[in-house]
């Protein structure tokens, strides 16, 4: 038996809801997953954790692309119209904070030179230089700006 037909038999899912829930076994009737320390719901089936939200887009659409992105940004909100398949390069526009190596705390910011402050963002596989400014807040302003002009599948 392939893995679609083997899920479908031990699960049921609501589109609408998102929401997984056992139909055989002991467990029958009980929703299926726990969220795991990323904000993620996985299910155990024969021994393996699966992401909710590639069981949800393999059952709705028979196959699982490489990446799928929750659009309002709950990575356990799975129902199917928060959900779409996205490259590599739209999944990094979404980032909605800096990484914890940032200095400034804030997305597209670095510093510049003692009291300044740089604002960078990458588009079309370039680093594209926004301005130096005075404040981190005034650079991270200039990045949101154009995040939004160039990145359109981003979150911000």
């Amino acid at each position: 038996m392939d893995f679609l037909a083997m899920l479908k038999e031990c699960l049921s899912y609501d589109p609408c809801s998102g929401e997984f829930v056992w139909i055989k076994g002991q467990r029958k009737g009980r929703r299926a997953g726990a969220v795991d320390k990323d904000g993620y719901l996985q299910i155990q089936i024969s021994g393996r954790i699966h992401k909710a939200h590639r069981l949800a887009w393999l059952v709705t659409h028979g196959e699982c692309p490489g990446l799928i992105d929750h659009i309002n940004g709950i990575k356990s909100d799975n129902r199917i119209a928060n959900l779409r398949p996205l490259s590599k390069t739209l999944n990094a526009q979404n980032l909605k904070k800096a990484t914890s190596r940032n200095v400034s705390g804030l997305l597209g910011v670095t510093t510049h030179l003692p009291g300044k402050w740089r604002a960078r963002i990458r588009a079309n596989g370039r680093a594209i230089h926004l301005g130096v400014f005075c404040t981190p807040e005034a650079a991270h302003v200039a990045y949101v700006e154009a995040k939004r002009l160039l990145h359109p599948g981003g979150l911000l």
